[in-house]
C-alpha cells in the first residue's frame, strides 16, 4: 500500500522526507505486526466519519469508570500529584491558562485503563491500517480565567506524524462554549488552505477567512464521552471562560512522535499487566520501574 491524498495531508508534502519515513515505518510495523483485513476494516465506519469531517464522538465509553477518575485526577491537580513543579491548582490559577501532569502514564497511572482501552486501540488500527502504538500523551487542567489565550489555544495543525490519531476524553461535561470545548475546522483534514502549514499558530479571524465560520465546530461532549480526531487538520483548545475542563489526550501512531527518540515512560507494572497484544503499543515507550 502506497499512502497518497488525502490519508497523508498535503501540508506535510513541504519534506518529502517525512512522508518518505512514513512509508517506510508502515511498511516495516506491518511486516513485524501482519493483520487481517477484519482487523485493518473492523471499525471502518468510524474511520469514515474521521475521514468526512476530521473527527467523531463514541457517546458514553467510559460511563462506567468516569467519575471516579475525574475525582482523583482533580485531587491531583488540586495537591500538586505529579504536576509540573509540583504545583498545585491554587498556585497558579491567576497566571496560567493551564496545569499539566507530567509524563502522565508514569505519574497518573490511573490513566492506563484509558490509554489501552482495547475499543481505542482497534479504532486506531482501523484508521492506519497497521498496529498501532501510543505516542505523546497529555493530562491538562484548563483554567477559567482572565489570562490572555496562547499556545493550543489558537488554531494549528499538529507536526507528530503525517497521519496518526487522537482520542480525547473530558473529564468533566463540555455542553457549552463557555466551557472551553476542543474546537475543530470542519473538513480541514481534507484540504489544508494555502500557506496554514507554515504557520505556527493562527488567530480565529484568519481561520475564519481560510474555512469559513460555518465550518467552525467546538465539540461538546460529557465526560467519557470519547472525542476522536485527526488532528493534521486545523483545530483548537477554546478559552475556558466560566468553569475549569480537564482532559486527557492520547496519540496512536505508527511510529515515533515526529520520528524523534520517545521521551514518555510507564510504569513495569503497568507494562506487566497488560494483555501481551497491547504490550506492542507500548513500543515508543520507556518502560520504568
Amino acid at each position: 500500500m502506497k499512502w497518497q491524498q488525502p490519508q497523508v495531508r498535503l501540508a506535510f508534502q513541504r519534506d518529502p522526507r517525512s512522508i518518505d519515513a512514513f512509508q517506510q515505518a508502515w511498511e516495516q510495523r506491518n511486516k513485524q505486526y501482519p493483520m487481517s483485513e477484519e482487523d485493518i476494516n473492523q471499525f471502518s465506519h468510524i474511520v469514515d466519519q474521521i475521514e468526512d469531517k476530521g473527527f467523531t464522538i463514541i457517546p458514553g465509553l467510559f460511563t462506567d469508570i468516569i467519575d471516579e477518575f475525574a475525582d482523583n485526577m482533580y485531587k491531583r491537580f488540586d495537591e500538586g500529584q505529579g504536576t509540573v513543579n509540583s504545583e498545585r491548582s491554587e498556585d497558579i490559577r491567576n497566571r496560567n491558562n493551564h496545569q499539566l501532569i507530567k509524563n502522565p502514564l508514569y505519574n497518573a497511572p490511573e490513566i492506563a485503563p484509558f490509554v489501552f482501552n482495547e475499543y481505542v486501540f482497534r479504532i486506531a488500527m482501523s484508521y492506519l491500517k497497521c498496529y498501532p502504538a501510543v505516542g505523546t500523551l497529555n493530562l491538562r487542567r484548563s483554567f477559567a480565567n482572565d489570562v490572555p489565550v496562547e499556545g493550543v489555544q489558537y488554531y494549528h495543525i499538529d507536526p507528530n506524524s503525517p497521519r496518526f490519531i487522537k482520542f480525547f476524553v473530558y473529564l468533566n461535561d463540555v455542553d457549552e462554549l463557555e466551557h472551553g470545548p476542543f474546537t475543530y475546522m470542519e473538513g480541514s483534514n481534507r484540504k489544508i488552505a494555502p500557506g496554514v502549514d507554515q504557520v505556527h499558530r493562527l488567530k480565529d479571524s484568519l481561520a475564519e477567512d481560510l474555512y469559513g465560520k460555518d465550518k467552525v465546530t467546538p465539540i461538546y461532549a460529557k465526560k467519557g464521552d470519547l472525542i476522536i480526531a485527526d488532528t493534521t487538520g486545523l483545530h483548537k483548545g477554546s478559552k475556558c471562560k466560566t468553569r475549569d475542563r480537564i482532559m486527557l489526550t492520547i496519540n496512536y501512531g505508527i511510529h515515533s512522535e515526529e520520528f524523534r527518540p520517545q521521551n514518555f515512560d510507564i510504569r513495569k507494572d503497568t507494562y506487566d499487566n497488560l494483555p501481551a497484544h497491547l504490550k506492542y503499543t507500548c513500543d515508543f515507550l520507556n518502560i520504568k520501574e
